[in-house]
């Protein structure tokens, strides 16, 4: 999966506004909204490929932040 910075930042965007008008508990949005501003912030400081970071993010994520982030990876895959 090899998405530009740009386009991954309108994914977390649209992933984000998604789960605000289709999601069914508040505590899970700011969950992953906190896991996915902190990737933005990576995608930011790195110059590394996106995929990478993706990566990186879900091997060194907690178990409950890598439940949100491997959810995005699929929203990212079947859009």
């Amino acid at each position: 999966m090899n998405v530009s910075q740009d386009k991954l930042n309108e994914y977390i965007t649209l992933y984000l506004n998604d789960l605000a008008d289709y999601g069914d508990e508040e505590q899970s949005y700011v969950l992953t909204e906190s896991v996915l501003n902190s990737l933005k912030q990576l995608i930011v400081e790195s110059k590394q490929d996106t995929s990478v970071i993706l990566k990186e993010a879900l091997v060194k994520a907690t178990p409950e932040n890598r439940v949100v982030l491997e959810d995005f990876m699929l929203y990212i895959q079947e859009a």
